[in-house]
């Protein structure tokens, strides 16, 4: 009996033994498990935050494309573009509304507004660009400010919370547009409720007005650039009128001396006994004929000389030849140079600036004039044509029989400066080229045949209006 109770108390306590080790390997089994499951649940909030992080930059980038993109497909156009930045301001930054403002003087205009809350008579009609106002004080500090509640920033901001009080927006955030830490503008997005902006937001909102500044300056740059082209091109018609100086005189001179024949022929018929009423009614008739011709010459030359506004109206191709080789007429006729037009019939109405467009007919007959001006008498044949070149194009070509251009020359003959004359400026033709792309169009140089060049410029036709 004691051996086996001896037996029994030992199987008992290996019995203990195995479930004591058991119980120590299922509590070691279960920690880690524990400690799988709160690593899983940080790497899946980890993962989310990444995610948030990821949707969040994708939204900024695409908006930031979008502006962009406005930008560079409306380099002349400024309000779609700050409207563009107005709406993803607001949306991206979570604001009840955004306002761009442009500083002209001391005083901040609207010029573009986003959102819920409604623009206000004092926004409209600008607002002074002092420290009174958040938007004022962002212009003169040239920094961003952020207030978590404006209404409660009475002695801080006297004007601008007031406006808060009145209108219902609390937190504010403004940031100035710089050009060259100069401001030009702000601005500004809102919310109704005291909530601060993060950092990201404000830092997105500083990048939104970078792009407002860079389209702001584009267009400016581009104006610029339009006044300085058009000041060239009326120094250039300006120059041109003196070039032709004596051909003018002579097509003003011969009407006029038309009309002094005519009128003493008509005294003298009236002189007559019995007066030849007939032969002075016909007298009268030619001196309103040359009065007119006299008239129209003075008047294209005005209009040529007149410095104003391009302005792109119906135009018939064929008559602008027809009135520019009018004023080169003389100066043909003093080089012997045998003047031929070919104009197309029935084109299409071209949409351009009739002034314009004969300042680039005058420059391409006078530097034909001058290239011929060297060459046999014999064979000075200057050709003017005009023709259809596509169903939406008119092509106008001007041929000359001169010594022609060398190969390499023609790709940079209608670059500022460059000039083949030895007292050329080299402007014309970069006028020339710069007028016929404004318009649409475009112009090039080719060796004529057997001799010569030939520049030819296209023009779009007008589109018919489908209303």
């Amino acid at each position: 009996m004691s051996r086996n109770g001896a037996k029994t108390r030992t199987h008992g306590g290996k019995l203990r033994l195995t479930r004591t080790k058991a119980k120590t390997r299922v509590g070691r089994t279960r920690q880690p498990r524990a400690d799988l499951e709160q690593q899983l649940k940080a790497s899946r909030r980890e993962i989310a935050q990444v995610r948030e992080h990821l949707v969040e930059a994708l939204e900024q980038q695409t908006a930031t494309s979008e502006v962009l993109r406005i930008i560079s497909s409306s380099p002349t156009e400024i309000q779609p573009v700050l409207d563009a930045v107005g709406a993803n301001a607001a949306r991206l930054c979570e604001a009840n509304n955004a306002v761009i403002f442009r500083l002209e003087g001391d005083v901040l205009r609207l010029v573009a507004s986003h959102g819920e809350i409604p623009t206000t008579s004092h926004a409209r009609e600008g607002t002074p660009a002092n420290r009174d106002t958040v938007i004022g004080r962002a212009a003169c500090d040239r920094r961003t400010i952020h207030v978590h509640d404006l209404a409660a920033e009475d002695s801080e901001y006297p004007v601008g919370s007031g406006h808060a009080k009145r209108e219902g927006h609390r937190t504010t955030l403004a940031t100035p547009l710089l050009r060259k830490d100069t401001p030009i503008g702000v601005i500004l997005i809102r919310r109704m409720e005291i909530r601060p902006f993060s950092d990201k937001q404000i830092a997105l909102l500083e990048t939104f007005a970078d792009q407002a500044v860079i389209a702001i300056e584009n267009v400016r740059l581009f104006e610029a650039e339009k006044q300085r082209t058009m000041a060239l091109a009326h120094a250039n018609r300006v120059a041109t009128m003196g070039h032709l100086a004596a051909s003018i005189a002579h097509e003003v001179t011969q009407p006029i001396a038309a009309v002094v024949t005519t009128a003493d022929a008509a005294l003298r018929w009236l002189g007559a006994q019995p007066p030849d009423l007939g032969e002075v009614r016909q007298a009268l008739g030619d001196i309103m004929k040359d009065g007119k011709r006299a008239s129209d010459v003075i008047g294209r030359i005005r209009s040529l000389i007149k410095k104003l506004p391009p302005r792109h109206d119906p135009l018939d191709i064929n008559q602008a030849i027809f009135d520019a080789t009018s004023l080169t007429r003389s100066e043909l006729l003093r080089h012997h140079i045998a003047l031929q037009i070919q104009p197309a019939q029935e084109l299409p109405v071209v949409q351009a600036d009739r002034i314009q467009l004969q300042q680039v007919l005058l420059n391409l007959i006078i530097n034909a004039i001058e290239a011929m001006s060297a060459a046999n008498e014999a064979t000075r044949q200057l050709l003017i044509s005009s023709a259809s070149n596509a169903v939406d194009s008119v092509l106008v070509a001007v041929r000359d029989s001169g010594p022609g251009l060398t190969p390499e020359s023609f790709d940079r003959l209608f670059h500022a400066f460059h000039t083949t004359k030895p007292d050329g400026m080299g402007m014309g033709l970069s006028i020339c080229r710069s007028i016929i792309e404004a318009h649409g169009g475009r112009i090039w140089a080719t060796a004529n045949a057997p001799r010569g060049a030939i520049f030819q410029f296209t023009l779009p036709a007008r589109r018919e209006s489908t209303s």
